[in-house]
This record gives structure tokens, C-alpha cells and sequence, in this order.
């Protein structure tokens, strides 16, 4: 039960890439001759827009200046898909009877390896002051609103811009109509938004300056003509969605074993040999939905772990290490790690919202 032993730099996915870079460029990785030279590869690759993000930065790094291709390789703007850029969608708001809502960018994702997102911006059409900000205050209505984002390129370190267009429908609450009149008793008509909740309904009834009827559900009326006020409370629910983390960066969450594979002792990939077992872990934290991944861990022997190596474990993942037991760990298991955000992470916060309207109506009995 010894702890590892690097026969080579443990390569994951992304430096996986970069090994095959090398590859292509005619350097080795761990000792293995390269078969193609790098102007050839270089005018091939540019040719190729699909390529993976990680790949294409990786390679134009790579790529001496004067191969052919290497210019327009470096020259080209990258393709959304390329930096795993993605923009979520704004939710239609509700807003207080008579109020504004507050509309900010839509969510933006890039992939830590292909790109950094540096700004996001929104547009409100048709409102006056309301290009290219970082919030809009707007009234119940429907608008076209663009999300725009720069992006700062791992390829070739340059920011471009991406944007995406959406409709959004800003409703109030709720919408109070005519009382509605059945016979000779009076209802108030109140109707909720989806998403909110009338909590109470009251009328009051005048007729030639003087009160009839004072804040009640219903009333029975003789024929004629009155005034009727009704008065609405209601309550909802408003949500703001803000970063919690951006891609690259570390946020605590708290992670469980999902899946785990037997004990052994072996090399990994080719590059990594020791006792390790196999573990998949999904995560949530200060953040929206759930991370989820797998990898591999190995002994930790390092430092003041090592006079422990039969108990002290740390991952080799992708975001990094967390203490953690080789022999003890069982699916369920639970435990605290630092995770380095795979892409730009948000977090969305609720809050309660109450409101009271009222509105006066001539109103016919007959």
C-alpha cells in the first residue's frame, strides 16, 4: 500500500490535448517521437473551425508564427460553440401594480479552458437610456431585449463580442377590473398573474357623496347607480439571478459519492501508477443546479501526510484536491471540497413581494 508513483506528468483531459499538440509539432510527450511537422498541422488545423475549444487554444499556442495557416488560425474570431459560450434565458418578471421591475443581462457561460467572460451588458429596445447597460428599470409591457457579452479569448488573448435577443413580457401582478354585477350584488373583479396570489378583496360602495358599504367581499344593492372602489392585496415571489463564481475561480460546496470502484494498484491512464479507486461526485453549494464529475485518487505523500499514507488520501481531479480516505469512502458518503468552477456559475435569490391597489368604478345595478 505504498503511495504513488509518477512514471509521467499526470496528463487529464485538457493537457491530454496539449500532448497531442506536442504530437503534432514534432516535440515528444513522455519520450514519444512526433510524426507530422507543425506546417503541415498548422494549415490543416485552421481550416477546421470545429475544432475544440481546448484543442484550438492549445494548438495556437503552439503553432510557430511564420507555419502556414498560423495566421489566419490566430486572426480568426472564435465560434460561440468554440468557447463553450452559452446565454441563458431572462425569466418574464412580475412587477407591483403600477411599479418597474428591474431587467439585468441574461446569464452568460464560457469554458474555463476556451475563454474568460469579461463583461455582460443589456438593451431594452425602444427605451430611451437603455443600451448597453448593466440594469434597465422597466414597466409592465413586452420588449425586445438583447443580452451582450465580451468574451476574452484563451486563443489569442483578444475580447469579441457575442449577443443573443430575446422577447420579455414584464406583467403586473395582478389586474383589477369593472365589479361584476349578478342580479343585484356586487363581486370585486380581481385577477392574479401566474405566480402570484391575491390575498385579500374588498369593495366600497358610495352613492351621491355618502358611504353604503365599507370594505366588504360582496354587496346587495337596490337598482341604480353607485361608485365602487375595490382594493386588492397581493403577494409574489421576485427572483435576481447574480454570479456566484467565475469560471476557474474556487467556491466551497458540499459534495457526495455517487459511484466508487474497487481498490487497486495499477497505472491510470497510462501516466499515473499507485493505489487508486475510481469515484463520480455530485455537488451543490452557493451556486445554481448541481456539479457533477469522476476521476481518480491516489495517496497523498506529501509533506506531513506522508507518515499517514495509510489513511491520508487527496484527489487527483480536475478541480482540484480534497482530503479524503482511499479505504472508508462509500457511495453516500458526504464531504466538504473547494471546486474550481468548470464555467461561470450563478447563483439566484427570492425574495417576498406584497402590494395593495385600488380602483374606482361607476357601477349600474339594474
Amino acid at each position: 500500500m505504498g503511495g504513488s508513483t509518477l512514471r509521467c506528468a499526470f496528463i487529464r483531459p485538457a493537457a491530454a490535448v496539449l500532448a497531442g499538440v506536442a504530437l503534432l509539432l514534432g516535440t515528444a510527450a513522455c519520450g514519444t517521437p512526433a510524426p507530422r511537422a507543425a506546417a503541415e498541422s498548422a494549415a490543416e488545423f485552421a481550416a477546421a473551425p470545429a475544432q475544440a475549444p481546448v484543442a484550438r487554444a492549445a494548438f495556437a499556442s503552439a503553432v510557430p508564427a511564420g507555419a502556414p495557416g498560423a495566421a489566419s488560425l490566430a486572426a480568426t474570431a472564435p465560434a460561440a460553440a468554440e468557447l463553450g459560450l452559452k446565454f441563458g434565458k431572462i425569466p418574464d418578471p412580475l412587477v407591483k401594480v403600477g411599479g418597474t421591475g428591474t431587467v439585468r443581462p441574461a446569464t452568460v457561460t464560457v469554458d474555463a479552458a476556451a475563454g474568460e467572460l469579461v463583461s455582460r451588458r443589456v438593451t431594452v429596445k425602444g427605451l430611451p437610456g437603455a443600451a448597453d447597460r448593466a440594469s434597465v428599470a422597466v414597466r409592465a409591457g413586452t420588449y425586445s431585449v438583447t443580452t451582450t457579452a465580451k468574451v476574452r479569448s484563451r486563443l489569442d488573448g483578444k475580447a469579441y463580442s457575442y449577443a443573443s435577443t430575446q422577447k420579455l413580457t414584464v406583467r403586473p401582478a395582478l389586474r383589477v377590473a369593472a365589479p361584476r354585477v349578478s342580479g343585484n350584488t356586487v363581486r370585486p373583479a380581481v385577477t392574479a398573474a401566474p405566480g402570484a396570489k391575491v390575498t385579500s378583496r374588498r369593495i366600497t360602495v358610495t352613492r351621491n357623496g355618502k358611504t353604503i358599504k365599507r370594505s366588504v367581499a360582496s354587496a346587495t344593492l337596490p337598482k341604480g347607480t353607485y361608485r365602487v372602489k375595490t382594493t386588492a392585496k397581493y403577494r409574489f415571489t421576485a427572483t435576481s439571478t447574480a454570479p456566484a463564481a467565475s469560471a476557474g475561480t474556487g467556491i466551497g460546496a458540499t459534495c457526495r459519492v455517487a459511484g466508487l470502484g474497487t481498490l487497486r494498484y495499477g497505472s491510470v491512464e497510462n501516466y499515473v501508477e499507485g493505489n487508486h479507486r475510481e469515484i463520480a461526485w455530485t455537488c451543490t453549494g452557493g451556486f445554481d443546479g448541481t456539479l457533477a464529475g469522476n476521476g481518480y485518487y491516489f495517496p497523498d505523500t506529501s509533506g506531513a501526510s506522508e507518515a499517514h499514507a495509510d489513511r491520508d488520501f487527496v484527489f487527483h481531479l480536475e478541480d482540484g484536491p480534497a482530503s479524503f480516505s482511499l479505504y472508508n469512502a462509500k457511495v453516500g458518503t458526504t464531504f466538504r471540497h473547494t471546486l474550481k468552477a468548470p464555467r461561470d456559475l450563478y447563483r439566484t435569490t427570492a425574495r417576498k413581494v406584497s402590494g395593495t391597489t385600488s380602483t374606482t368604478h361607476t357601477v349600474r345595478v339594474p
